[in-house]
């Protein structure tokens, strides 16, 4: 099936000026990413403190262990860390998480992310691209402004690489042994130049394509429903 250009509009949140996503190098200079779409809508943000238990639960779903209620809290409250999430017509269905090293003695400051969480029955259509770019966009600027990005993923896990690979990391390094449930390495992937111009448009075409994706999704669902 071919793909069908994304007939959605992105505006600041809560309100705006709309733009059509051709216009898509302005997408990453939004404080929050909102999508409207015919089927809903689609929405980027910071999570708020008491929204920490609705993420742990989403985390507890696709990643074993998982991050605590607390250890949310303690991210979205601090000032070295950024938790997002994202919304479908208002309910949180998928949440990401960095930890910032801030800049010292001439070393840049860097984000280190962990797990990106999509639920299964939101996955693969291109949500996780689009919250991991929002997360990087959140990093890249004040107070933060990271210029290094890194994240550990499991070796056998295709789809979230893949993301990865669009968005700019590569590999590094192998951690053998590093997870459980099930046992497997880790791979060390960087994303470097993240002030970059470069960084901007790579961020802006990868929400492009993943909000093609998501448009695509939503007529064969609605296909499937009819």
């Amino acid at each position: 099936m071919r793909f069908v250009w994304a007939r959605m509009r992105l505006s600041q949140h809560p309100g705006g000026n709309a733009f059509d996503v051709n216009q898509r190098y302005s997408l990453v200079a939004e404080a929050a990413w909102v999508f409207q779409h015919p089927g809903g809508t689609v929405a980027c943000r910071p999570l708020r403190v008491e929204e920490a238990s609705m993420a742990a639960a989403i985390e507890a779903t696709r990643f074993q262990p998982s991050t605590s209620v607390s250890s949310f809290e303690s991210v979205i409250s601090g000032d070295n860390g950024i938790c997002c999430g994202i919304f479908i017509d208002g309910t949180l269905v998928g949440c990401a998480a960095a930890n910032i090293t801030p800049a010292l003695d001439g070393f840049a400051a860097e984000a280190f992310f962990d797990n990106v969480s999509i639920l299964a029955e939101h996955s693969g259509c291109g949500l996780g691209l689009v919250l991991t770019a929002y997360l990087l966009a959140l990093c890249s600027r004040a107070p933060h402004q990271c210029s290094r990005a890194t994240l550990e993923v499991r070796t056998g896990n295709v789809a979230a690489k893949r993301i990865y690979s669009r968005l700019g990391f590569t590999c590094h390094g192998i951690r053998k042994r590093y997870y459980s449930h099930p046992t497997e390495d880790a791979e060390i992937h960087w994303l470097e130049n993240m002030q970059s111009p470069e960084f901007n448009v790579v961020l802006s075409d990868s929400v492009s394509h993943a909000l093609e994706l998501f448009h695509v999704k939503q007529l064969q669902r609605s296909e499937v429903d009819a």
